[in-house]
């Protein structure tokens, strides 16, 4: 993440995205060799709310399989008792999407942990730092008929994203998951010319972004 010196190891994804042994059964662990990479001091302990805030939104949501839900019945509901503010003021903000209910997620603090986790990963693969923004796609959040009193074009904010998801899939068709739990994580990976970089991730087997940083996108708008 930067040019400091590192004074610890991070796990990347966060542990607490893999369920505990105890609760799937050791047959089922989905804790073998997790990724570990250098961290200093501020960007390991910054980022512990992030972790917290994406593990909530992934267990929570109906993409997740039973490895998710399993986070989310035995860890996640147990964080809510005992620290119940995160999960107040992800209900906080109702919205309509269909007829159903929805509630408002924090993009930009998603895009940043997501970011964060790519450069681990990154450097994980390589040994190398990259330091250029990157951007953040996903078709797992829905977009709702109206925000701030605004209407909104739906289907104009939708497309480009699987757009991008058509030609981020093309580009990586011939390349193979990589990751030991991939029940809870996985991702390709394709890096060329110290330039072009670009990521899939797949979070519980549904809940999947793509990560992509190109001279091109550089000084885009979102870029984390």
């Amino acid at each position: 993440m930067c040019s400091e010196l590192a004074t610890s190891k991070e796990h990347t994804p966060p542990k607490c995205f893999f369920p505990e042994d105890k609760y799937i059964g050791k047959e089922n662990t989905q804790r073998i060799d997790l990724i570990t990479v250098p961290s200093c001091d501020l960007h390991n302990g910054q980022k512990s709310g992030d972790d917290e805030y994406l593990l909530y939104l992934f267990t929570m949501s109906e993409r997740a399989n039973g490895y998710g839900k399993a986070n989310f019945h035995t860890k996640v509901i147990k964080a809510a008792k005992r620290r119940p503010k995160l999960s107040e003021h992800i209900f906080s903000n109702e919205s309509e999407i269909d007829g159903n209910v929805g509630y408002q997620i924090d993009r930009e603090r998603i895009d940043r942990t997501i970011g964060q986790i790519s450069r681990a990963i990154f450097h994980h693969e390589t040994g190398l730092k990259w330091f250029p923004p990157v951007h953040v796609n996903s078709t797992i959040f829905e977009v709702p008929e109206e925000q701030d009193g605004i209407k909104l074009d739906r289907k104009a904010i939708i497309s480009p994203r699987w757009e991008f998801v058509t030609k981020t899939m093309g580009l990586l068709k011939d390349k193979k998951w990589l990751g030991s739990n991939p029940k809870t994580f996985k991702y390709k990976f394709l890096y060329e010319n110290n330039e072009f970089l670009l990521m899939h991730f797949m979070f519980y087997d549904n809940i999947d972004f793509q990560i992509i940083s190109h001279p091109e996108t550089w000084n885009l708008d979102f870029g984390v």
